[in-house]
């Protein structure tokens, strides 16, 4: 298989010493735009309107084991369904933190694309 370079700008804005915002490439791409697309809404991805707003819904609701596996199978399907670059997911955690009110959501995989190694690991507020 072809590897692929993949480029995106940081997601939270980071400012290079040249005043350019800060361009990310290969994993770290990948991740910024996994870590974006967990956390979008439908519609909310300008360039492709039709994707993302998995989570969402869940994170509407109270923590519970029944929503962290409603919140795994929606990252798992939304992978499949229209995340580019593929991912292959090794390890997927959604664990609730009931005491400060959040998901810990954290993802191993692997990017055949870029053949690399893709972790991420976030802490998403439920949406009350």
């Amino acid at each position: 298989m072809e590897q692929k370079f993949y480029v995106d700008y940081s997601s939270i804005g980071e400012i290079e010493s040249n005043g350019h915002l800060r361009l990310l490439t290969g994993q770290e791409a990948v991740e910024n735009a996994l870590r974006l697309w967990i956390a979008s809404f439908r519609g909310e991805i300008i360039r492709r309107p039709e994707l993302g707003g998995y989570i969402i819904q869940w994170l509407m609701k109270p923590l519970s084991d029944d929503v962290a596996i409603r919140i795994r199978e929606a990252i798992e399907d939304g992978l499949y369904e229209d995340f580019q670059p593929r991912v292959m997911i090794r390890r997927l955690d959604i664990v609730p933190n009931y005491e400060r009110d959040y998901w810990k959501i954290e993802l191993e995989g692997y990017c055949p694309a870029i053949k690399d190694n893709i972790n991420l690991s976030e802490k998403l507020r439920r949406i009350a």
